[in-house]
């Protein structure tokens, strides 16, 4: 998620969000402070405790899971950095209340094993909050590459590893000096941690966080308000297993839960803007698409009778006979006007596949002389380059189909074979034969053959193998993108076999008999 696209200066404070995220849980969380100076109005056994660490370990490793999947996701460095601290901690509090419960009864391990590992777990927490706001939370840089995001994850899984390894081995091997005194905050260094949490709650305001449309963010202030006071809550608790000790944990596990419900909150509100973002992409697509149609229907209008009175004027008898210099600037626009005829027509028919209004005239089809009609219409054109066109079809076919639908086909594939089988030895052979249910119809020729990684795109609109400025043949990279949709809407399909290395490709058009 990015912040508005203003300066941080011009951000209005949110007056509804300090209030509703901060001084009402504030005001809240007053009552069960007040209620923790009883040290004897709850008090629990040890193994209560470790129950107690479990669900913390269980919830913590449910934010991970979450908060990691999401920065992984949105490529969110703050969302990775926390779900990372989670999956530490959750492992500090599976060892704190696994030796906690392994001692039980152990008075003097207790009394400073319990509160030593339970204040390197938050200071450890603490430290990922303040780091994850004050670095990730002002610019929102989120990372483009998931390459570049897997090496991250090493390195701040390796930075909290590194902490969190060294704050155990420190736990584990001695009692930390003044772990404990005889003062109304008996837990200073609870107040440490309460300060990096505060601090993270500041952070949180000046980097303007709270202007981000996410519940992610919300949940997330709330969770440091939470973590203050449970800090603060435990910094005057006399010994442990006493009523702040119980609060501050109870109070931890509601944080971890405030992360799990936001987390799934924000993950729905992003599945839900996805839908709603693609439907209105979808929705635009087919504005655009359709407003594309107008647009080119309108230019074909007048397109029409430009030709007519250009084919009248090649002719030469109704309006007068013309020099050879007109004669030939005449049939120069008529070629032309022909051109743009054809790409007009192009443009119509990818419009009308691709909203689904192409229209075909089922007739029966007989193919044989069909075939036959369009190589004779095409031996002129490959008499001039001297390239051999011909049938090889034996047996006698008949469909029901689109006539000029499949012609529009074939011709299409026969052009491009023309234009790219060399002048002089060019071959270009076509066949059809019934496999199975369905007519067969394969267009082979000898050119220079299609590569591996132009084949699985040749059917996309616009597609074109060779897009250098000095590419020899022209053309939009519509026509095969056409004719596979016109297969498509008949019920079959296209496919090609080609080979740079034989100089052979055949197209072959599958239509259902």
């Amino acid at each position: 998620m990015q912040l508005p696209k203003k300066e941080n200066s011009v951000i209005p404070f949110n007056k509804k969000i300090l209030l509703l995220y901060t001084i009402v849980p504030s005001v809240a969380l007053t009552f069960p402070a007040i209620l923790s100076f009883d040290p004897e109005l709850w008090r629990i056994q040890g193994i209560d405790h470790f129950y107690f660490e479990m669900v913390s370990v269980i919830l913590a490793t449910i934010v991970a899971i979450y908060a990691i999947a999401r920065g992984y996701t949105l490529k969110d460095k703050l969302s990775l950095f926390i779900g990372l601290g989670f999956f530490i901690s959750a492992i500090i509090d599976l060892l704190h209340g696994t030796f906690a419960v392994l001692n039980l009864g152990n008075t003097a391990f207790e009394g400073y094993f319990i509160p030593q590992t339970w204040v390197a777990g938050r200071i450890l927490m603490s430290i990922v909050m303040v780091i994850a706001v004050v670095k990730f939370g002002h610019a929102r840089e989120n990372t483009s590459k998931s390459g570049s995001l897997r090496k991250e994850i090493v390195i701040y899984t390796s930075f909290l590893s590194v902490i969190a390894a060294v704050i155990t081995i420190i736990s584990l091997s001695q009692p930390l000096p003044f772990l404990t005194i005889d003062f109304i905050i008996r837990r200073p260094y609870e107040m440490a941690a309460a300060i990096l949490f505060a601090i993270s709650i500041i952070f949180f305001y000046k980097r303007k966080l709270y202007a981000i449309n996410d519940t992610f963010f919300k949940g997330f202030l709330l969770a440091l308000i939470i973590d203050v006071f449970v800090n603060l809550i435990i910094s005057y608790s006399s010994s442990v297993f006493d009523t702040a000790f119980n609060i501050a944990h109870v109070l931890k596990n509601v944080s971890y839960f405030v992360f799990i419900i936001t987390l799934s909150s924000s993950a729905i509100f992003h599945y839900t803007l996805k839908e709603k973002l693609a439907d209105e992409l979808k929705e635009i697509d087919t504005k655009k698409e359709e407003f594309t149609s107008m647009v080119t229907h309108e230019l074909k209008t007048p397109l029409t009778p430009i030709l007519g009175w250009l084919s009248v004027l090649d002719k030469g008898d109704l309006l007068g006979t013309l020099n050879d210099k007109q004669k030939t600037a005449v049939r120069k626009i008529l070629t032309n006007s022909r051109r743009l005829n054809n790409l007009i027509s192009d443009l119509l028919d990818a419009q009308k596949l691709d909203l689904g209004k192409m229209s075909y005239d089922i007739t029966t089809v007989d193919i044989n002389s069909m075939i036959t009609d369009l190589v004779d219409n095409f031996q002129p054109t490959a008499d001039t380059k001297k390239i051999k066109i011909f049938d090889s079809t034996t047996e006698t076919l008949e469909i029901k189909s689109d006539k000029s639908r499949i012609e529009q086909v074939i011709n299409n594939l026969v052009y491009n074979a023309i234009d790219f089988v060399p002048n002089d030895t060019g071959t270009i052979e076509i066949k059809a034969h019934i496999s199975d249910t369905n007519l067969i119809i394969s267009i082979k020729d000898n050119g220079k053959g299609v590569n591996k990684e132009d084949q699985e795109h040749l059917f996309k609109k616009f597609y074109q193998a060779d897009t250098s400025a000095t590419r020899k043949h022209g053309g939009t990279g519509l026509g095969l993108s056409i004719c596979s949709g016109i297969c498509e809407g008949l019920g079959g399909n296209m496919s090609l076999i080609s080979s740079v290395q034989n100089h052979e490709t055949i197209f072959f058009i599958s239509l259902p008999v």
